[in-house]
């Protein structure tokens, strides 16, 4: 039997700015801004091997994707030998990561773990079709895969830290070891930028880039506000999205018979709680839950809403959203957005200038905003700035481009590993 770490990561991959694109599953229905992005990219130079370490689908669009997943791990473990005996500094070096540091959360170290893993299995494949550059979507588990790699090869690599690298838990436990030693670091909101300028970064390393949305079809008019409001908000049901605190909204709307009708696109854990509190406000009619849609299902409802509703906030296992892609994408389409003040919200959304932030300390606020929406004397010059920031900061083209550069001048040929 053929051993396929021979194999190439990418058969018919050619030898030009090839990137070894690591994400963590990938397509994901709630990463639709990395698809983008990929999608972007596949009209560029660069030419992206993409690998997704934990699951996902076999093809995106019509480019193939390598899946990895549990099964892979005896091939994993049966590559320690092989890079034992190649590599024995890197092998320590993996080793002492995994047993010396202090226990983090058991999520995040079976993320390292497995990013270790597929680091190992796929390390002589790597070897023997070299990318210009190896590139993490993620600074957990493909972060952790990129270095290894890089110990193991010297291949340059470059990574991304976002919200939940860096808050959730405390962030990542090796986040400033990956750090270190990539050529470069990307991240998508200024909040995040300005944390990691605390950690052990080099300041010249670290790059501010936004997601994007493709703005060749947003609209160019807006939605007249109508009877019944039609509400929505898009998001996975987890405790950060904080969908409780929208359906005490929707209980008092109802209690004071105003007219509106409320979709929440999205699935998660506390979807069974949320229905019962559903059932228990009696909101049946008023409120319903479409689960997790397509890409263009949910642009569907975004030109069907009249307003959007975000109600973020820092759970109590410190995760939090940077900038909600679903706020720009609301923004995108024309719609009032009213959010809490969670600090990635507010790097779009200004209070009075591109929409309407209210405090989470009275339901009334929120319910007397709704209520007024539609005579709103300020409502269309809001809309107006939301679709100018909206071109100036998420344009799919400006910043793809950028990210594009940064790969471009990141990649290079291989060099001696660091030790």
């Amino acid at each position: 039997m053929q051993d396929s770490s021979s194999e190439s990561l990418n058969p018919g991959a050619t030898t030009g700015s090839r990137v070894l694109y690591l994400a963590t599953t990938f397509p994901r229905f709630s990463e639709t801004f990395l698809q983008r992005e990929v999608s972007y990219l596949n009209n560029s130079p660069i030419q992206l091997d993409i690998n997704s370490l934990w699951g996902g689908e076999t093809v995106f669009a019509t480019q193939p994707v390598k899946t990895s997943s549990l099964k892979d791990l005896p091939r994993s473990l049966a590559s320690i030998p092989r890079e034992l005996f190649n590599n024995p500094h890197t092998f320590s070096y993996v080793l002492g990561k995994i047993l010396s540091r202090r226990l983090p959360m058991v999520q995040n170290w079976l993320e390292n773990f497995w990013g270790f893993s597929w680091a190992l299995k796929n390390a002589n494949a790597v070897r023997k079709n070299p990318p210009k550059l190896i590139h993490a979507t993620w600074g957990t588990m493909p972060a952790a895969a990129a270095l290894v790699l890089h110990k193991i090869t010297g291949l340059p690599y470059s990574m991304e830290a976002h919200a939940y690298d860096v808050f959730k838990y405390g962030g990542d436990w090796l986040l400033d070891e990956k750090m270190r030693y990539a050529r470069f670091v990307r991240t998508s909101t200024q909040d995040t930028y300005n944390h990691l300028l605390s950690k052990e970064v080099d300041p010249k390393k670290l790059h501010l880039v936004r997601r994007g949305i493709d703005l060749v079809n947003a609209p160019t008019t807006f939605k007249a506000i109508g009877r019944p409001l039609q509400i929505l908000s898009v998001g996975r049901l987890i405790e950060k999205k904080d969908f409780s605190f929208q359906l005490n909204i929707f209980k008092k709307l109802a209690t004071d018979n105003f007219p509106f009708q409320a979709e929440i696109v999205g699935h998660g854990p506390l979807e069974d709680q949320l229905r019962r509190e559903v059932n228990r406000y009696e909101l049946g009619k008023r409120v319903s839950f479409r689960g997790r849609l397509n890409y263009n299902k949910v642009e569907d409802a975004y030109r069907n809403a009249d307003v959007f509703l975000f109600t973020g906030k820092i759970a109590r296992n410190g995760d939090r959203d940077g900038l909600p892609n679903v706020i720009a994408e609301a923004m995108t389409h024309g719609l009032p957005v009213l959010t809490s003040p969670v600090r990635g919200a507010l790097e779009a959304i200004k209070n009075g200038v591109t929409g309407i932030v209210l405090n989470k300390n009275s339901i009334d606020v929120w319910v007397d905003t709704l209520k007024t929406l539609e005579n709103n004397l300020s409502l269309h010059k809001i809309r107006e700035n939301a679709r100018e920031w909206i071109h100036q900061n998420f344009d799919i083209k400006r910043n793809g481009a950028t990210l594009c550069r940064l790969l471009q001048s990141s990649a290079k040929t291989k060099g001696a590993p660091d030790r």
